[in-house]
C-alpha cells in the first residue's frame, strides 16, 4: 500500500476514535449546563447538591425538590420527574411521625428516603428501625427547620409524642442510593 493511503485511513481510525470518545463522554456526563444524578434516586428522595453533577452553585433550583421517579446515576434531571412536596405513604398499620431535626444533630443533608434511624430516651431505645419517609423543612424564625417523616406504628407513635424533643437519633443505615 501506498504511505499516503496508510496515512488516511490511520487519520480516519483517529477521527472515529475521538468522535466514540467524545460522544461516551457526554452521554455519561450529560450536555454542557445539563444537570445529571451523582448516584441513583428514589422517589421522595429531597434533592441536596451532593445529589448533582456538576456541584451547583448556592441556590440551585434543583435543591430542596423531590424525586417523582426513579432517576439513575448520571441520567438527566429533568423536571418531569421531580416534584415540590413527598408523597407520604406509610406501610399498611403504620403512621407517619414528623420529627424535627436539631441543627446540632447535622442531620439534615445526611438523612433521606431510604435511611432507617432509631429514637433513645436515655439508655433505651423507643423506636427501632424506623424508615426515613421523607426530609422536610419549615420555615420558622426566619430560617427553615428540617424535620424527617418517620414511618412508627401508633404505639410508638404515643411513646415519642411529649418527649421528642429530649430523644436521640442513631442512625443505622443511611440512603446509599443502592435501593
Amino acid at each position: 500500500m501506498k504511505p499516503s493511503i496508510v496515512r488516511w485511513i490511520l487519520y480516519l481510525v483517529w477521527l472515529v476514535a475521538v468522535g466514540l470518545i467524545t460522544y461516551s463522554m457526554s452521554r455519561r456526563n450529560g450536555s454542557q449546563g445539563e444537570v445529571v444524578a451523582a448516584h441513583n434516586l428514589w422517589p421522595n428522595h429531597r434533592i441536596v447538591p451532593a445529589d448533582l453533577e456538576p456541584y451547583p452553585a448556592a441556590g440551585s433550583p434543583l435543591a430542596g425538590r423531590y424525586v417523582g421517579r426513579p432517576i439513575g446515576r448520571h441520567e438527566k434531571i429533568r423536571p418531569d420527574r421531580l416534584r415540590d412536596a413527598p408523597a407520604i405513604r406509610p406501610a399498611l398499620g403504620k403512621v407517619p411521625y414528623f420529627l424535627a431535626l436539631k441543627p446540632e444533630w447535622k442531620l439534615a443533608d445526611a438523612l433521606n428516603v431510604g435511611s432507617v434511624v432509631a429514637l433513645w430516651d436515655d439508655s433505651e431505645p423507643v423506636v427501632r428501625d424506623a424508615n426515613v419517609l421523607a426530609i422536610l423543612t419549615e420555615a420558622k424564625g426566619g430560617g427553615t427547620v428540617p424535620i424527617a417523616v418517620l414511618e412508627v406504628d401508633p404505639a410508638e407513635a404515643k411513646q415519642i409524642e411529649g418527649k421528642a424533643s429530649q430523644l436521640r437519633v442513631l442512625v443505622s443505615k443511611f440512603d446509599s442510593g443502592e435501593q
